[in-house]
C-alpha cells in the first residue's frame, strides 16, 4: 500500500511539474511575457541579448514585454528539459522571433507543484 501511495505522490508532482513548464513553454511560443512571468520567482536574473540583470518580477516582466515587442515571437521550440542532480530545473530551447531565432534557457526550482524560474537568458 506504500509502494503504491509513493508511487501516486511521484505521479501527480510530475504531472504538475510538466503541466507548469507548458504553460510557460506556452507563454514563450506566444510571446506573453504575462504568461511567462507568472513563473518567476519574486527576483530574477534576466538576460536579452548581451544585456543581464536582477530585476523584481514585475519589472522583469516590463522588460520581457518590451523585448517581444521589439521581437515580434513566431513560436518556441522546446530542445530539452530535466532536473539536475540537486533538483533544480531547467529547460532548453529556440525562441523563433522576426528578428531570428535565439537560444533560450530557464532555470528555476519546483515549489508547490510549481516551476518557478530563478534565471531567464535569451541569446543570439
Amino acid at each position: 500500500m506504500k509502494q503504491i501511495l509513493t508511487l501516486l505522490v511521484v505521479f501527480f508532482a510530475y504531472t504538475a511539474y510538466s503541466q507548469n513548464t507548458e504553460a510557460l513553454i506556452s507563454g514563450l511560443k506566444n510571446g506573453s511575457a504575462a504568461a511567462v512571468a507568472k513563473h518567476f520567482e519574486a527576483n530574477i536574473e534576466l538576460t536579452l541579448g548581451k544585456n543581464s540583470s536582477a530585476y523584481s518580477k514585475q519589472q522583469a516582466e516590463a522588460v520581457l514585454r518590451n523585448y517581444f515587442t521589439k521581437n515580434s515571437v513566431k513560436g518556441f521550440e522546446l530542445k530539452h528539459q530535466g532536473t539536475s542532480p540537486e533538483g533544480s530545473k531547467y529547460l532548453v530551447g529556440t525562441l523563433q522571433t522576426a528578428n531570428g531565432n535565439f537560444n533560450t534557457y530557464a532555470y528555476g526550482k519546483a515549489a508547490n507543484g510549481m516551476f518557478l524560474v530563478r534565471e531567464l537568458r535569451i541569446e543570439e
